[in-house]
């Protein structure tokens, strides 16, 4: 054992030469970029993105489509909105320029009626025409026109990637171009300079418009930096939709000049003001109208009021012939009623003032009639009670329109038969006069 060679254990380094040695190894390492290891050497990085550029350039080279129309129609160049809901911006990033693309007819679309959608060549939506230009464009694609060819002719993103924009062009009769055109929303704009002295202009109008306006600033040397929806309301208070921010530092009577040489529109000082105007000549024909419509108002009040009186005096007139004609009827009934009951039922005999509560108490005697002619003639049918106090009477009761309180009393001798006709309320007084009677 002591003869042999002991071998050597390994070298073990204590944790502070360990610690030494990592940071000697960090220092010499190449500097590493965030998520992807050790960064890549400039030349190389360089080089794959040059290839990346090529390898895009000839794909959009292959897929590029020479496209013309008819020679009656017009070059048409439209954006197309919605472009930035997932998972369409894909999409849009995966097209080239000069790519051709399919406008498609949506009349299911339960947002609007006119839809027009926009397609690759796989059919897959990429976004819509404006509802704007969708409303002039529909009925020429119904019109046998569907789906239309298109093509790609601007891509537009911000330096960080983001797609600001996708614009197709077509061909399309000069009558549909002209309808496009003139179906242009309204603008209205507001600049304002920042703090740093950034200059920002917020837009009200439709995407189509805004387009028009970013291609025309960039045309007159105001190129916008970035634009996107607004979230903030502008200097003047309100709340636009769009804005832009613009490269430079154009002064605000240039972008003034410019909206006044393009669009023909005013400083928003001077829109306020003819806007005060306007609303004071509305007000000012309104109030005219107003008072025209109450002085209207007023010969019709006087005029309905003297139909009402003439409707008044004329009921009157009404009510005094009808109270004459029934006092008329009345006297024919109590004059013409005892011949009529004489020749009915000769032998009965009404006494007291019967005729006179049948001619002028009772509102119908139509039911006393029904009881007379029963006893007349069917006295076997007539249901009726002997009166106890005088047992030569019977009594009946019939309905005098009011209630039950109708009474008729009858007595039968050889020859003839006493009637009276009354009312429950005079009952003491008919049982009084029923026990004198005397046939």
């Amino acid at each position: 054992m002591h003869g042999e060679a002991q071998a050597t254990p390994p070298f073990v380094p204590s944790a502070r030469e360990g610690q030494r040695e990592t940071e000697a190894r960090q220092a010499t390492a190449p500097p590493l970029e965030a998520g992807r290891g050790p960064a890549k050497p400039l030349i190389a990085r360089v080089y794959e993105r040059l290839t990346r550029i090529v390898r895009s350039l000839g794909r959009q080279e292959r897929r590029a489509w020479n496209f013309s129309g008819p020679p009656d129609h017009e070059p048409v160049t439209v954006p197309v909105v919605g472009i930035q809901y997932e998972p369409r911006n894909e999409l849009v990033r995966s097209i080239g320029l000069r790519e051709r693309v399919w406008l498609w007819r949506e009349p299911w679309n339960s947002y609007d009626a006119n839809a027009i959608a926009v397609t690759n060549e796989r059919g897959v939506k990429l976004g819509h025409v404006s509802r704007y230009l969708a409303a002039v464009m529909a009925p020429y694609m119904d019109d046998g026109h569907n789906p239309m060819a298109a093509v790609v002719t601007e891509l537009a993103s911000d330096v960080q990637g983001a797609l600001l924009g996708l614009k197709v062009g077509f061909y399309l009769p000069g009558t549909v171009v002209d309808g496009m055109r003139a179906s242009t929303r309204h603008l209205e704009y507001c600049f304002e300079v920042g703090q740093a002295g950034t200059r920002y202009l917020s837009l009200e109008c439709d995407e189509v418009t805004l387009h028009e306006v970013i291609d025309k600033l960039a045309a007159a040397g105001y190129p916008c930096r970035r634009y996107a929806l607004s979230s903030r309301p502008a200097i003047d208070g309100r709340q636009y939709r769009w804005y832009a921010v613009l490269e430079g530092e154009p002064a605000e009577a240039e972008i003034q000049g410019f909206f006044s040489c393009h669009f023909g529109l005013v400083p928003p000082e001077q829109q306020a003001e003819q806007k005060v105007k306007e609303w004071m000549e509305t007000f000012e024909g309104e109030n005219l109208t107003l008072r025209d419509e109450n002085q209207r108002l007023r010969r019709m009040l006087e005029s309905l009021r003297a139909e009402l009186e003439r409707a008044r005096e004329n009921a009157e007139e009404v009510k005094a012939e009808s109270r004459r004609k029934e006092c008329e009827l009345r006297r024919a009934q109590r004059e013409e009623l005892p011949k009529f009951l004489q020749l009915f039922a000769p032998h009965l005999v009404f006494v007291r003032d019967s005729i006179d509560v049948l001619t002028v108490e009772l509102p119908s005697y139509e039911p006393v009639l029904e009881k007379l002619r029963l006893l007349a003639w069917a006295p076997e049918q007539l249901r009726s009670k002997r009166v106890q106090s005088a047992p030569d009477w019977n009594e009946v009761r019939f309905s005098t329109g009011r209630a039950d309180d109708g009474r008729l009393y009858f007595k039968r001798t050889k020859e003839r038969c006493f009637v009276l006709v009354s009312f429950k309320t005079e009952q003491p007084r008919d049982l009084e006069y029923l026990k004198k009677h005397k046939a």
